[in-house]
This record gives C-alpha cells, sequence and structure tokens, in this order.
C-alpha cells in the first residue's frame, strides 16, 4: 500500500509546485506566479549595500539578470535607491527628484577622451558613453550636397528640406548685400581692380572685366562661406 501511496504523493506535491502561489488571497491571479494581496502593508525588497555600480560580489551567488535590489549605501558612484541588473551593471530607478535635477541642468562640455564619449554638465556630473557603442545607422540627420547647387537636409524624425542656393540668394539678393561680412569679402576681391563694364550676377557668381579685358568669376559660395 506505501508503495501506491508514494507514488501519488510525489505527483500531488509535483503539481503544486507547479501552481500560482497567492499570498493574502485564496484566488491567485492565474497571469501570475506569485500573487501578493494587502490593504495595510507592502512588500520590502532585499536591502542591500552595492559598492559600486559594476559590483558582482554582495550578491552571494552572483548577479542575474532583472535582480532587483534597494541599495542602502552612498558613495560618489552610487545613492541610496532601487537597483536593477542588466548588461553587467547595476541601473538605478529614477524618481521625480532625479528628473527635476535633469531638468535644472545643462549641458557644458563635451569631449572625446580616449575611446568614450565624455558629457559633462553644470553640476560637475559626467557621464561617458563607448564610441564604439554609437550606432552610425541610428543618425538620421543628413545634409547632402546635389550637383544643382541645392542641398537635402534630412531631420532625426526623417523629413527631407530641399534647400536651394540659388534661389535663397536671389530672394534675399538686397539683403545678403548689405551684410558687411558680404561687403567686406566683395572689396577684398576687388581691390586694385578695375571693373571696365558691367558686373554680372546668375544666381551662383559674380562675373566681371578688369581693365587688361580679362573676365574674372567670383564665386558667391566662397563670399558667403568666408
Amino acid at each position: 500500500m506505501k508503495r501506491k501511496l508514494l507514488p501519488l504523493a510525489a505527483l500531488f506535491i509535483s503539481g503544486i509546485s507547479y501552481a500560482q502561489v497567492g499570498v493574502g488571497t485564496l484566488t491567485p491571479s492565474k497571469s501570475s506566479q506569485i500573487d501578493i494581496v494587502a490593504t495595510d502593508k507592502g512588500i520590502l525588497i532585499p536591502r542591500v549595500e552595492l559598492q559600486n555600480p559594476t559590483d558582482a560580489t554582495t550578491i552571494t551567488h552572483g548577479n542575474v539578470e532583472s535582480l532587483l535590489v534597494y541599495n542602502k549605501k552612498s558613495n560618489s558612484n552610487m545613492t541610496p535607491g532601487y537597483y536593477y541588473w542588466y548588461d553587467n551593471k547595476w541601473v538605478r530607478l529614477l524618481s521625480n527628484a532625479d528628473t527635476s535635477n535633469i531638468n535644472n541642468t545643462t549641458n557644458v562640455e563635451l569631449s572625446v577622451v580616449g575611446a568614450d564619449l565624455v558629457l559633462k554638465d553644470s553640476d560637475g556630473n559626467i557621464v561617458s558613453v563607448p564610441l564604439a557603442d554609437i550606432n552610425a545607422a541610428d543618425i538620421i540627420t543628413t545634409l547632402i550636397s546635389n550637383s544643382n547647387a541645392t542641398y537635402v537636409y534630412t531631420s532625426e524624425d526623417g523629413t527631407q528640406t530641399t534647400i536651394d542656393v540659388p534661389a535663397d540668394v536671389i530672394n534675399n539678393f538686397e539683403e545678403i548685400l548689405n551684410d558687411n561680412t558680404v561687403l567686406q569679402q566683395l572689396i577684398t576681391h576687388l581691390t586694385n581692380t578695375y571693373v571696365g563694364g558691367n558686373v554680372y550676377y546668375d544666381g551662383t557668381q559674380f562675373t566681371y572685366i578688369d581693365q587688361a579685358g580679362n573676365t574674372h568669376i567670383i564665386n558667391f559660395e566662397d563670399i558667403v562661406q568666408a
């Protein structure tokens, strides 16, 4: 009789181990492995003292992806709060106070140090990203020069805008010529030069004839870029 009961007991225990677990309820949700119900109590996540963002020794049997803890320790690298293990480092869950501090800071320095892109904000906080992790394929913004003096600008949302340089120059010709920088460049190009006839402009360049009868061309892009 005992031999018959043992297999049945083992089967019964096995069935229980795969059922949902209910704490504070006799009918745990079938969508969860564990269902905790309470009206005046909460859940205490294990409270530990993490040493640094890559601490792999505090958790006895090793860090597992998505492992959640509450860090009690405060140091130069970490502050108290909830952390989960992801991609070989502890990632902090942000609070409203954290986002408020972010909104009140500005980026003051961007530099490349070794193989990292380093960003420093107005509070002195430093964030570094390995250049190898920056995928050029994810950067959409481009400015492409066509062969007809136009450019195509593509923004990060994929919107394309055609910039027609000759048309923009013609439409704003008077304003451009009244610009002190442009005037100075014209003076530089024409200094000690006798203009023997009319100066012509075709939308991209000026053409004039000097005292010797030679034809000269001034590319408008050179003037604007200068």
